[in-house]
């Protein structure tokens, strides 16, 4: 016993440590973001609650490893360690395991991982909320988790078996049934949760990407716009009106797109000879000698005059009316095939604010920033606090610890999850948004499961006291009455009790009924009614001699009866059979027990009325093997076996029709009786019986000593 107990110690460590190992390294299930699930601690529980504290800190220390390699956190590992020895402290003080594990979390576990991560981390206060709520439902879990598989595994895998900390029956009912309710529901609650915060995840995915596609498209079409307006203008006075006329036409032309801050037709040497509105040329006028302004440095003259194409520019700082951001927009004028200049608008980009409301933002939960090929700010939402024209490139090596699709970046200070779109200008345009509404969505379904666990767990509790008392009571009852000798009173049993407990009544009402009438005739017996007793006695004895199925002496009772009988006739010769019947396992394979039962039954009457002349004793040796041992002469014994024979060949009518039946015999013809003990004959005969099956069966062997 004791080697099987090592022999099983040898096997069951390495089997927990690399559990614990491989399911902590390859198999930590995903819930949220960075946010995951490992159970490797399962096992360490497993082995404190197995084979003691030493073992369970080697299985966590091999548990934390494991964590380290997959997460990089040594805190992990630690916690494990910490919390076997909460536990061994503990449940030495008879608090349950799952009790010890809550009681961990809040006082040691919790704190600690918020300890670390306030000074080793800046994660955002709504997402260490969620990892401390994880971490307190992941260790009640696999806590949990333990507990119900330690029911499961046999003792004998076991070389330490504690006391339950819950010895009543009513508390064990609770805290089993308890256990088989918090562990599915938490399953459920946490795949629900996950599931929602994934389903939220993917909306936000799609919706700021769909947005962040229109946003580039309306920047374009933006852009484009004011270029097809710029080409046609150019069309439309290639020709060369008079000064006044072109004047008057750029200035329609401003006034209808708003989006031109300003507009401006040169000559061919880029001397601006008109310009809208009316205060910008003006001013122009007024700070040139000559009334003379001369843009023929510029690139949005030099492209046009050398490409004789339109041209769109940079993004810039306007230097003469006003300070906003701008691209120009120019395009060169022809009379015929000479270049006379270019109409050039400065398109005003901070009127990119209508695009928020092309895409129908969420204002309180989405941003946009636009930035152009260098990256400098062209448009971004107010509330983001970015100046226009200043550097923004997200980090995108940064990964997100709210979303596996969407990157995270920090807009002065604000943790937000972007995704990214360009358009043929090479413009960036970002859509941001607050990962509280992927985490709010995970936060809000703790919580509903949290309160619904409390409420369960407080139902069921009633619910389990209502139903241990519907068992323990009713047993104090049946107690009470046994000892005061009262029979159960129909008002006793209450119409909730269940059927077994108003069985176990009554049988046990019979049962002291039974005893307080046995007691009633043993008394009565005593007192001179001894004959019954003894033939009580008598009857007994008698079932206690004879199988229960065919009536026959068992072996036992038959041995014991022979020898009685060689020895009260120690000079007297006899015969001895041992019988078995053919192919009997045949039948019961074939046509199953009951007919095999039937079989027996049918050819113990038929041996016995067989050997009834010559005043035998027959018994059932086991099984298919029966005995005969008779004092009769051997011609008279041999005529009984014959006829044995013939009848089992009229067959046995049993369920399935009438069977033959065939039989295979030794005989022993004991003619010297003081030559040979009784045990020795009988293993005299069982070697002739084995004579016979082999010799092909339906036979007998017989000798004489």
């Amino acid at each position: 016993m004791l080697k099987a107990i090592k022999k099983r110690s040898l096997i069951v460590l390495p089997i927990l440590v690399i559990a614990a190992f491989i399911t902590n390294y390859y198999f930590t299930i995903p819930l949220y973001g960075l946010v995951t699930l490992q159970f490797g601690q399962l096992f360490a529980i497993l082995a404190l609650m197995m084979r003691g504290p030493s073992t369970a800190l080697l299985v966590s220390l091999c548990s934390g490893i494991a964590l380290y390699y997959s997460t990089e956190n040594w805190l992990l590992g630690l916690l494990g360690l910490l919390e076997i020895v909460a536990f061994w402290l503990l449940t030495r003080r008879g608090t349950s395991y799952l009790t010890a594990s809550i009681l961990f979390w809040l006082i040691a576990g919790v704190p600690l991982t918020w300890l670390r991560l306030e000074l080793r981390t800046e994660l955002p206060d709504d997402f260490t909320i969620l990892v401390l709520m994880k971490m307190i439902l992941n260790g009640v879990l696999y806590t949990a988790l333990a507990i119900s598989i330690n029911v499961i595994i046999s003792t004998a895998w076991k070389s330490r078996i504690q006391r339950p900390a819950v010895t009543s029956l009513a508390g064990r009912i609770f805290y089993l049934s308890f256990l088989s309710i918090l562990i599915p529901s938490m399953l459920i609650a946490i795949i629900f949760t996950a599931r929602s915060a994934n389903d939220a995840e993917q909306a936000i995915v799609d919706d700021v990407t769909r947005k962040a596609k229109n946003l580039a498209s309306v920047t374009q079409d933006y852009v484009d716009q004011h270029v097809r307006a710029v080409d046609y203008f150019a069309q439309t006075i290639s020709s060369r009106n008079t000064l006044e006329t072109e004047q008057q036409l750029l200035t329609q032309m401003q006034a209808t797109y708003s989006g031109f801050l300003t507009m401006l037709i040169t000559d061919q040497s880029g001397q601006i000879i008109a310009g809208a509105p009316a205060n910008f040329y003006q001013r122009l006028q007024q700070s040139s000698p000559n009334n003379q302004f001369s843009v023929a440095d510029r690139a949005y003259f030099q492209q046009p005059l050398m490409t004789g194409e339109t041209y769109v520019s940079e993004v810039f700082r306007g230097r003469g009316f006003g300070r906003d951001p701008i691209i120009a927009i120019s395009a060169p004028l022809f009379d015929g095939n000479e270049f006379t200049g270019v109409v050039e608008g400065s398109l005003n980009l901070p009127n990119l604010n209508f695009i928020e409301q092309r895409v129908e933002l969420d204002s309180l939960q989405q941003a946009v920033i636009v930035t152009d090929a260098n990256h400098q700010v062209i448009f971004a939402t107010e509330r983001l606090g970015l100046a226009e024209l200043a550097k923004f490139q997200p980090q995108s090596e940064l990964f997100s610890i709210y979303s596996a699709q969407l990157r995270q970046t920090t807009v002065n200070d604000q943790t937000l999850l972007f995704t990214e779109a360009q358009n043929p200008l090479g413009w960036h345009v970002y859509i941001l948004a607050k990962p509280s509404q992927i985490s709010a969505v995970f936060a809000e379904n703790l919580w509903i499961f949290l309160t619904a666990l409390v409420a369960v767990t407080l139902f069921f509790t009633l619910i389990a006291h209502r139903f241990s008392l519907d068992i323990t009571r009713p047993l104090k009852l049946m107690a009470e009455r046994m000892r005061s000798a009262e029979p159960l009173q129909a008002e006793d049993i209450d119409l909730q009790m269940s059927d077994d407990l108003r069985a176990i009544s009554s049988e046990l009402n019979q049962a002291r009924d039974l005893m307080q009438n046995f007691n009633r005739e043993l008394t009565e017996q005593v007192r001179g009614k001894t004959a019954e007793l003894e033939a009580l006695n008598k009857k007994l004895f008698e079932l206690s001699q004879h199988d229960g199925l065919t009536q026959l002496l068992n072996r036992r009772a038959f041995d014991e009866s022979a020898l009685r009988l060689t020895k009260a006739r120690p000079n007297d010769s006899f015969s001895f059979m041992l019988i078995d019947i053919d192919d009997f396992k045949a039948i019961n394979d074939q046509y199953g027990h009951p007919v095999g039962d039937t079989c027996l039954t049918e050819f113990a009457r038929i041996l016995r009325d067989s050997f009834a002349r010559v005043d035998a004793i027959t018994g059932r040796y086991g099984g298919e093997e029966f005995a005969v041992l008779s004092f009769a002469p051997a011609a008279q014994f041999e005529a009984s076996y014959q006829s044995l024979r013939q009848r089992l060949a009229e067959g046995i009518s049993t369920a399935v029709g009438t069977l033959n039946l065939s039989i295979s015999a030794g005989v022993t013809f004991v003619q010297d009786p003081t030559s040979s003990k009784f045990v020795e004959v009988v293993a005299h005969t069982d070697k002739l019986l084995y004579a016979s099956k082999a010799a092909g069966k339906d036979s007998i062997h017989q000798s004489t000593l």
